[in-house]
């Protein structure tokens, strides 16, 4: 089977409301998400389901389907089915309640069940049939997924492919787009709400913002809503929301809802209760639109450095994507970007894949604190800089870990580096955690260091960063490009054993120190390139990580200083390149202070006065 993209002239849904309680239309996918076409590239014959429940009303029933659908005389025998089972015979759906005719039009199957069939507690299947008669552009991908999250939100058989039932959610992690049109008693207004994070504050807040994921189980659009709450089951409050224009949800479309509250928390550890107590002024009668939770008010909340590791090689054509979200993120980010750059198969590769502490199957690829993995650039999104979003999101991330380098110490006479890092945590961890060290150079660069770039001649308008200009007005290989943050000595990179107790032994806003000495010595890559003597500064970099979730919890980051001399000169030189504390280029030095001078291959430290 293969997926493209949806053919563009299927119209995007839009609000499946109908606005009375008596019929409403439901999804599993979401439906003003984006869609995808798919389809076998050959003639064959399709059978599309999903099951569906009775949601908890007893008298729900289904009425129809509705579902895009390319528009094709190549396409015939649709039909409509509604079965208490899924069953094949003689490699033909066999629907035991209901087959009706179904219409294409308008870019929509539809079909209608005249006189509905009440859905029973243990849930029926809905689906839809048809052939494909020869396969072309129009009919390649006629069936319609979106994304969801039910595993019964997509089973299908086909008559050349699958001979059998398959739930293909699990193959695809995508469900059918399909329209349930249902009718029974359904409330005008009523919702469920769900929390999936830890509430985690300090106590000088006014306002506290509880993330929720609000589920309408109403058929009007909402206009406002009231949430009630309380802590350590004391006062109870009110918090008003309203929303202009309404909210226009499907029938159990879920939408993120953040609820701005009043800090009524004491000192430390709070019972907390939220209600989702009206819709539209209308009272929610519904278990689960109430929430309980543990809310921790803290003196101060460690701050997070987000670390970014990225996986490239100077044969790797679009890696330039990665290369300038990094150099963009320690430009404008370098109190919270902590970043590292694993390359492959070049002249800068140092650390073997088998180490990586991320399993690598594509490059480039990047990951945020060892949590997701996704494009430099782009993220998961492949538009726009979803890179700097998916990073942002992580920083805001509540860490219980702080992290400090308190010892950052080069020894000439042994040519060694000795970290020690200071860890605390404001509560105790959920899990076991570890230290890691990494060194890193910056400011390497060889004229035979040539970059394949295929984003030459690219429109600079869907990047709009500055840095990925060179790339975007350059060649298709680039020589001669300054590189950063390459690990040249690193220990255990998911954490040291034994470098933190076990969670159960810490004890919340104790210090625990741990040290690590690394050996310059031998600090090569794996083509025996001296990675120190063509760095223009090292950096130090000390992290926590989470042993069962593998997330780093939070880093520290330290120059390491004295690795070269430093030279007084009273005014910059011509025909230099300079490079501030970080490794990062400048175009001019004009303010007083300590730099990094490259001149061919020596680099130095200055002072400017």
């Amino acid at each position: 089977m293969k997926i493209y993209n949806i053919l563009a002239t299927l119209v995007l849904a839009t609000c499946t409301v109908t606005g009375h309680a008596n019929e409403v239309e439901y999804s599993y996918a979401n439906l003003e998400g984006e869609f995808i076409a798919y389809g076998n590239p050959k003639a064959d014959n399709y059978d599309v389901a999903v099951k569906m429940t009775n949601l908890g009303f007893s008298n729900a029933s289904v009425k129809g389907i509705k579902v895009m659908f390319p528009e094709s005389s190549d396409i015939s025998e649709c039909k409509a089915w509604l079965s208490t089972e899924l069953k094949i015979e003689n490699n033909k759906n066999v629907a035991n309640l209901t087959t009706v005719d179904a219409i294409v039009k308008d870019g929509y199957l539809t079909a209608t069940f005249p006189d509905g069939f009440v859905i029973p507690e243990e849930g029926i299947f809905v689906g839809y049939s048809f052939s494909v008669t020869q396969y072309n552009d129009e009919t390649r991908g006629p069936v319609i997924l979106g994304n969801g999250n039910n595993p019964d939100g997509f089973y299908m058989h086909t008559s050349r492919k699958y001979y059998d039932w398959v739930n293909m959610y699990d193959r695809t992690s995508l469900v059918s787009a399909m329209q349930i049109v249902l009718s029974g008693d359904f409330p005008n207004n009523n919702g469920t709400i769900s929390l999936d994070t830890d509430l985690n504050f300090t106590v000088s807040q006014d306002e506290f913002e509880i993330p929720l994921t609000f589920t309408n189980f109403g058929s009007l659009p909402i206009e406002s809503m009231e949430f009630s709450y309380s802590f350590n089951g004391t006062d109870t409050y009110t918090s008003t929301s309203t929303f202009d224009p309404a909210l226009q949800l499907q029938f159990t479309g879920t939408i993120p809802l953040t609820v701005y509250i009043d800090n009524k928390a004491e000192a430390g550890k709070n019972d907390f209760e939220i209600s989702l107590s009206k819709i539209n002024g209308e009272e929610v009668s519904n278990s689960e639109a109430t929430i309980k939770a543990l809310l921790y008010a803290f003196a101060n909340v460690p701050k997070r450095r987000v670390l970014v590791e990225e996986y490239t090689g100077l044969w790797c054509g679009y890696c330039p994507r990665g290369y300038a979200a990094m150099e963009y993120m320690a430009t404008n980010y370098p109190d919270d970007y902590v970043g590292i750059s694993y390359h492959s198969n070049d002249a800068m590769e140092t650390v073997p894949y088998t180490d990586y502490p991320w399993f690598v199957t594509a490059f480039p690829v990047s990951t945020i604190d060892r949590q997701e993995q996704g494009d430099p650039f782009y993220w998961n999104d492949f538009s726009g800089f979803g890179f700097l979003t998916a990073w942002e999101k992580q920083l805001q991330k509540f860490t219980p870990a702080s992290i400090d380098l308190s010892q950052v110490e080069f020894n000439a006479e042994s040519n060694k580096v000795t970290l020690a890092a200071d860890v605390s945590f404001i509560k105790q961890p959920e899990n076991d955690c570890r230290i890691f060290y990494i060194l890193t150079a910056n400011g390497l660069s060889d004229n035979s260091w040539i970059q394949t770039n295929y984003l030459s001649g690219e429109s600079f308008d869907s990047y709009g960063i500055e840095e990925i200009r060179e790339f975007i007005e350059g060649p298709a290989a680039i020589p001669g490009l300054i590189f950063n943050d390459i690990p040249v000595k690193w220990s255990e990179l998911n954490g040291i054993e034994g470098s933190l107790p076990e969670a159960s032994a810490i004890v919340a806003d104790k210090i625990y120190n741990n040290s690590i000495e690394f050996d310059l010595n031998n600090a090569s890559s794996a083509q025996g390139l001296d990675m120190i003597g063509k760095a223009s500064s090292i950096r130090a970099i000390a992290g926590v990580v989470d042993c069962v979730t593998g997330e780093v919890l939070n880093c520290a980051v330290a120059m390491v200083s004295d690795i070269t001399g430093v030279t007084v000169i009273d005014e910059t030189e011509p025909d230099i390149v300079y490079y501030d504390l970080n490794g990062i280029r400048i175009n001019q030095v004009t303010n007083p202070g300590i730099y990094l001078r490259r001149i061919g291959n020596k680099t130095e430290k200055i002072f400017i006065k």
